[in-house]
């Protein structure tokens, strides 16, 4: 999924660049060549005041859901990989959150 300025037609066939940081090393960008096609696409939805300055400034409206249909198996892996980190960071942010701090009463609980 990716976001874009305008809407693309369903079934779209798109060449992708992907740029993605290494696990291992933070500051290495891997670069993936691949074809997809477009299998849905979602208007944004932003409320009041955050609507009209996305508007006027340009910002993003559209998210576009792909299917990759030309990939090497090394590109699908590193994928893969890098949303199951991404997935793993925000459960560990939400476990943090949830937890009880140990400033407050017992009880009380601690998340913010």
């Amino acid at each position: 999924m990716f976001e874009t300025e305008k809407p693309l037609p369903i079934e779209s066939r798109l060449y992708l660049e992907i740029y993605q940081p290494s696990a291992k090393y933070k500051d290495l960008i891997f670069s993936l060549s691949t074809q997809a096609k477009v299998i849905w696409v979602s208007p944004v939805r932003k409320l009041g005041l955050a609507l009209l300055k996305s508007l006027s400034n340009g910002v993003n409206k559209y998210q576009i859901g792909v299917k990759f249909t030309e990939i090497e198996k090394e590109d699908k892996d590193r994928i893969i990989e890098y949303v199951e980190r991404i997935k793993r960071g925000s459960s560990e942010k939400a476990a943090y959150r949830s937890a009880p701090s140990p400033l407050m009463g017992e009880g009380k609980g601690g998340g913010v």
